[in-house]
């Protein structure tokens, strides 16, 4: 429960704390699903398209928190998406499914600088 509260304090959730969970908005309620997610420190963490529908505010918020997170946790992120701005900067490999064919970059750089 402290692990909780000191999540809720960093990224300023403290104050709904007590509020029901469909009483705040989708972009609060799917950054505290992710903080629920990482609380236990697990060595994978499979995100499948947890940006998706969002305000842009919240996108950004949602990429920064994870970011922050997986450098804290030291754990492994399978990170699923359809939008490739949407990609956390803590992505180090990429997988692209093109027509349903798996093509495999080592480096997201590579895949980001290709034409």
């Amino acid at each position: 429960r402290k692990k909780a509260e000191i999540l809720l304090d960093i990224f300023n959730l403290s104050s709904i704390k007590d509020d029901p969970f469909g009483s705040v908005s989708e972009g609060v309620q799917r950054l505290v699903l992710l903080l629920r997610a990482v609380i236990k420190m697990p060595e994978l963490l499979i995100l499948d398209e947890p940006c998706q529908g969002l305000p842009l505010d919240y996108r950004k918020l949602i990429l920064e928190t994870v970011n922050v997170l997986v450098g804290k946790c030291d754990c492994t992120l399978i990170f699923v998406t359809h939008q490739p701005d949407e990609i956390p900067s803590c992505i180090t490999n990429v997988l692209k499914m093109p027509e349903g064919k798996m093509v495999w970059m080592d480096e997201l750089l590579q895949s980001q600088s290709s034409p």
